[in-house]
């Protein structure tokens, strides 16, 4: 089972939201300990080995650039490396969100830009 939770911040203008994706109850409930309410948090209730999960898809169509997305660890994005990777291009790529691992905490792209990877 996977969690997503969001919670917004306002800033001026703009809208940023951060949201938290975890793959366990223990997960979920270090995302709640950053802030991010039960409310707003959503249940994968599949998790399919190939990565077809209609909560996650749901979760793209709501970022916007900027946005912040908590994972527990890497292996949240996929099951393999070459899936991790494709999905880290996508959000950070395609989407302009930023991205950080709670047991990684070195692999925060607000911190570390080079992180964001080539093409």
């Amino acid at each position: 089972m996977c969690l997503f939770a969001g919670i917004g911040e306002t800033e001026a203008n703009n809208t940023m939201t951060t949201y938290g994706y975890a793959c366990s109850t223990s997960e979920a409930d270090s995302m709640q300990a950053l802030g991010i309410p039960t409310k707003n948090i959503f249940i994968e209730k599949q998790a399919d080995m190939d990565f077809d999960r209609p909560v996650y898809h749901s979760l793209l169509k709501k970022l916007e650039p900027n946005d912040l997305i908590y994972i527990k660890s890497l292996n949240a994005l996929g099951r393999n490396q070459k899936e991790i990777q494709q999905q880290w291009r996508i959000l950070t790529k395609e989407y302009a969100v930023d991205i950080a691992v709670l047991d990684q905490p070195l692999v925060d792209t607000r911190q570390h830009k080079e992180l964001l990877g080539a093409n």
